[in-house]
């Protein structure tokens, strides 16, 4: 795309997801990320809830227009399980120099989403 392509309110993409312009500059633009897991409300602006980024001419040359209809891929969620567990389990200590965190105990939670 070319930055002549961006109004206010035009949806795109890149690689790391579908974005809303904010603004437009002589130069650059400004986004949202649209994640479909936020509140809608976070998308009402402006001020937005969540971060603009600004997009220069080297990141608005790697958009693309985004289809009007939005698509989901909730393949993955068939396969999904929850497993209820009792026991909390804990990291045994490590040496030091791998990660500074010698002597450290992590807790998993009571309830955990894992793939089968």
């Amino acid at each position: 795309m070319e930055h002549s392509d961006f109004t206010i309110g035009l949806e795109f993409l890149t690689e790391t997801g579908r974005w809303r312009c904010t603004d437009v500059g002589t130069r650059t633009i400004a986004a949202i990320r649209l994640d479909l897991d936020h509140d809608p409300r976070w998308y009402e602006g402006p001020p937005y809830a969540i971060v603009e980024r600004v997009f220069d001419e080297e990141d608005i040359a790697g958009c693309r227009p985004a289809p009007s209809e939005r698509g989901y891929d909730d393949s993955g969620k068939s396969r999904l399980m929850t497993v209820e567990r009792d026991d909390v389990a804990a990291v045994s200590p490590v040496n030091k120099s791998q990660n500074g965190l010698a002597g450290s105990l992590f807790s998993l939670s009571q309830r955990q989403t894992l793939y089968p």
